[in-house]
């Protein structure tokens, strides 16, 4: 069995964002340098593979710095 994120300061699965796990929901955050808020939106809007995520978030970014 997976021991808890928190302790390991990293994601059970590095490809998949786990919302429901405090642990890897406070790494994500961290990681793509977002609030929870901003997380949960972008997982709704492309789902919850981390690179998806990743590079959503980057459009997000430069489209915002582009106007």
């Amino acid at each position: 069995m997976f021991g808890s994120s928190e302790a390991q300061g990293r994601p059970r699965d590095p490809a998949h964002i786990d919302v429901e796990e405090p642990g890897d929901l406070a790494y994500w955050t961290e990681e793509l340098k977002v609030d929870e808020p901003t997380l949960r939106g972008a997982i709704q809007a492309v789902g919850f593979s981390a690179g998806d995520v990743r590079d959503y978030l980057k459009m997000r970014m430069a489209a915002t710095h582009a106007g």
